[in-house]
């Protein structure tokens, strides 16, 4: 009975008092609104924090990559841009590099035959300023005008592509190949080249459609310059090419063995000599070339020095074990682009002499 009372109460005071009730109602609004906003404007608060200290931890501790600008192409999935100044940041670390009017490492232009570089990051010369990369070493210790052709992120298909389409055009007497252990990997992930009935055919990729919209133009600039989004992309990138690394077969060797012989027999024919070179590496107080990972290959590379189609350079010859240093920004520093260089100015200042 007493809840019918109240149930009655409240009717009637809601009929005959409608607008203070209407008050106490807005009124309860009025608060839990309040209530809502105050808390999602702690929890924006909070978020803001907790991604700056964030970026700060990853800033101080394991600080992340970044290279600009770079261009991403059809024709070869990676480049840099002509005539700019590439940033390569790592924490409070900075190095720059010069690009010439083809997106590749800018050098003098000196008299005499022309050699031509060809391979990834370390024949950029990533790690150290202009005129310390290893093919400066070399170009100042020899009588050769040096062309480095040399990409980050390229594998032999993208290499030799970038050979027959610009090298070719500076008559070459000698190509300088380094290899890397991703080239393997490079070849199956970037075809843009292939054999064909003994021959060479050159592809363009097919990229996904480039147009961003307004918000994608303003966010990506932001997010790829956080420490954050970098460590996690870079996380997952990592993780990727462990996957894809574990999972390569003696046939993506092949390939690349196959590349590279129908490069060395048509180099022979037109006159041009290779110098094979591989990047090096310090394990255990161990010097170990990077090329000796991969077994199919170096018999390839052994067979073809032995047919007098490469000449094959072994880069711990070259290197001393002093000369391992790690420059702050990753790959390489000074001494160990000098030793290389100069190793291979001794190598080809003997081979130009004979050419003379």
């Amino acid at each position: 009975m007493k809840d019918i009372f109240v149930w009655c109460v409240i009717a009637f005071w809601r009929t005959f008092f409608p607008e203070k009730e209407n008050k106490r109602d807005k009124a309860i609004q009025m608060k839990l609104k309040r209530k809502i906003q105050i808390i999602g404007l702690l929890s924006v608060v909070t978020l803001i924090i907790t991604v700056l200290a964030g970026e700060l931890f990853i800033f101080l501790f394991n600080p992340q990559e970044l290279v600009s600008p770079t261009l991403k192409t059809k024709e070869y999935l990676f480049q840099y841009p002509p005539n700019t100044t590439v940033n390569h940041k790592v924490g409070r670390h900075t190095r720059q590099y010069t690009t010439n009017t083809l997106g590749h490492r800018k050098m003098e232009v000196t008299q005499g035959d022309n050699v031509i570089l060809l391979g990834d990051s370390f024949t950029f010369g990533m790690g150290v300023e202009d005129n310390y990369e290893w093919g400066s070493v070399l170009q100042s210790n020899t009588d050769c005008n040096i062309v480095n052709l040399g990409m980050s992120g390229w594998g032999l298909t993208q290499e030799i592509k970038r050979f027959y389409e610009v090298g070719m055009d500076w008559k070459p007497k000698a190509v300088i190949l380094m290899f890397c252990e991703n080239d393997i990997l490079d070849n199956t992930m970037c075809p843009v080249t292939k054999v064909k009935d003994g021959k060479f055919v050159f592809e363009d990729l097919e990229l996904e459609d480039t147009k961003k919209s307004l918000g994608e133009r303003l966010f990506n600039p932001l997010a790829i310059r956080s420490q954050l989004f970098r460590f996690f992309r870079r996380r997952a990138y990592t993780n990727e090419r462990i996957k894809q690394i574990k999972s390569l077969s003696i046939a993506q060797e092949i390939i690349y063995s196959n590349l590279l012989s129908t490069f060395a027999e048509d180099m022979k024919q037109r006159g041009v000599d290779i110098f094979f070179i591989s990047v090096n590496n310090l394990i255990d107080g161990n010097e170990v070339t990077q090329l000796s990972k991969f077994k199919q290959a170096e018999e390839s590379v052994l067979k073809l020095d032995s047919l007098n189609l490469i000449k094959y350079i072994n880069s711990n010859e070259l290197v001393q074990l002093g000369d391992y240093i790690t420059s702050p920004v990753g790959h390489y520093s000074i001494e160990w682009n000098k030793a290389i260089g100069e190793g291979l100015a001794n190598t080809i200042t003997k081979w130009h002499q004979k050419q003379i």
